[in-house]
């Protein structure tokens, strides 16, 4: 998959905050099971904690929608990668047969 901004480091970003957003939540669970949180300032953390979550995965799904518009725009086969290239070599090895 190809996102706007390198996907590779868009994935492993948003896999660490949600990591993060997850252990912080189980936190002040634990914290609000042993009455050391107030109800008010659990739900404030826990919130928090869950918009910082889906606000991440929702910016992992528009990278891949924005990325998958530059490509109808700019064609992955372009003639400076790699993957291009191979792909103008097989369509010239196509054309001889």
């Amino acid at each position: 998959m190809k996102g706007f901004l390198d996907h590779r480091i868009v994935k492993a970003t948003i896999c660490y905050v949600c990591m993060v957003c997850l252990v912080a939540s189980m936190l002040a669970s634990i914290l609000s099971i042993w009455e050391v949180l107030g109800d008010a300032a659990l739900h404030k953390w826990l919130s928090t904690l869950a918009v910082v979550f889906f606000g991440s995965l929702f910016f992992l799904g528009l990278n891949l929608v924005f990325g998958s518009m530059t490509q109808s725009v700019y064609p992955p086969e372009s003639a400076g990668s790699p993957f291009g290239d191979r792909m103008k070599r097989a369509k010239e090895f196509r054309a001889r047969l």
